[in-house]
């Protein structure tokens, strides 16, 4: 994949991610086996940094070699959401649901780092 079409991929795959986690009666919640807190901001402001990880990926699509810093940013971010969920999996706060999406972004680091070196 050519790392245009890569950036604008994981920019629709994180504004999904965000909207589905925005979205108080969204099915996602149910199916991550998670509960989405009414009375908290925490869900919104994830969405949020989401999205706008989202925006940044959408930026390298557009010019790879100007926003290449923002490569490594994406890199960081998305082992960040790795290690974080596999932490939280391994002390069984989680169930497989979560790890099984977050698998997405750590093939996302690995072909940001690829794009990265070309």
């Amino acid at each position: 994949m050519k790392s245009p079409a890569l950036f604008f991929v994981a920019a629709l795959f994180n504004f999904a991610v965000a909207a589905a986690f925005a979205l108080p009666d969204s099915p996602v919640w149910h199916w991550l086996g998670l509960i989405r807190p009414m009375q908290s901001i925490i869900p919104d402001l994830f969405a949020m940094f989401v999205a706008l990880f989202g925006v940044g990926y959408f930026m390298i699509g557009l010019n790879p070699r100007t926003n290449r810093p923002l490569i490594l940013f994406g890199i960081m971010g998305k082992l960040s959401v790795v290690a974080i969920v596999a932490f939280h999996y391994a002390t069984g706060r989680i169930g497989i649901a979560v790890p099984a999406l977050a698998s997405g972004d750590l093939i996302f680091a690995l072909l940001f780092l690829r794009a990265y070196w070309r």
